[in-house]
Formats: C-alpha cells, structure tokens, sequence
C-alpha cells in the first residue's frame, strides 16, 4: 500500500467528522490492518455488552460471519475497506452510546448464488467491531427468504 497521508490517518483516528458536507469522501485503507486504532475520547462497551437491534425471527436469523472474510469479498473485493470519514466516526460515536435507546445494528449479509456470505451493507460497522475489539468472527443478520434457498 502506498504511503498514508498522515491529514487521513488523523481523521479516522482522532478527528470529530461528523459533518457529511466535509467528510463524505471515502478512502480504501485495502485492510483493517491499516486503519490506525481509534483515538477519540470514547468509551466503548465490553464486546459481551452490546446491546443489539431487536430482529423480527419471522424475517431474520443470525448467523456466525468470518469478519475478513465479508470484508474481502464486499463488491468484488474492491469495497470492503473503501471507508468514508464520516461514517466511520458516526458508528463509533453510536458504539460508545450504545444503550437499550440506541442500539447497533446486525451487520447485513445475503447468500449468493455461489453459496457464499456476502456482506449487504455494514462494512463501516465491520471495519470498527474489528479495530476495536479485535474480533475475528461476528453475528449478522440474513433474510429467512434468502437463508432458506
């Protein structure tokens, strides 16, 4: 991977982006392992402490995901770490509040045609879960209809 500019780094580490006129841009840090740790002053829940969406079980069902995996796969392997400021620092900043009032959404996968998982939209929320707290697997939520073909 080329040199990071240090202004990027910064931004996805430290900065409050929380304006999407600014920070909507989006730059592909190719893995989590070159995004730099979180240095906001946030206080994360334990993982074991999330407090997680509520899923209708007559849509959804929670399967166990492999995190790269997902992220390697996402648009042909071009997206999965393609990260906009803004987003990264909104799911943050709504980790760090999580409560029984705000709670964090499942990441989305479908199965393809090829009988893969296949991430449908959570990369943002992927890319932080890994960052912060290492994980290497993790739940997501699959449509019944999709999950049963």
């Amino acid at each position: 991977m080329e040199s990071i500019p240090e202004n990027y780094k910064l931004m996805f580490s430290s900065l409050d982006c929380s304006d999407d006129d600014t920070h909507f841009w989006t730059y592909n840090w190719e893995n989590n392992e070159n995004l730099p740790p979180c240095a906001l002053n946030f206080k994360y829940p334990e993982f074991e402490e999330i407090v997680w969406e509520d899923l209708d079980p007559e849509c959804f069902k929670l399967i166990t995901v492999d995190i790269k995996d997902v992220l390697d796969r996402f648009h042909n392997g071009e997206a999965g770490y393609l990260l906009s400021p803004f987003k990264y620092y909104r799911v943050r900043k709504e980790l760090s509040n999580n409560s029984a009032e705000l709670k964090f959404y499942y990441p989305e996968v479908r199965i393809g045609g090829d009988n893969k998982i296949h991430l449908g939209e959570g990369r943002h929320r992927l890319n932080a879960l890994m960052k912060i707290y290492g994980l290497k697997e993790i739940k997501a939520k699959v449509f019944l209809k999709d999950y049963l073909i």
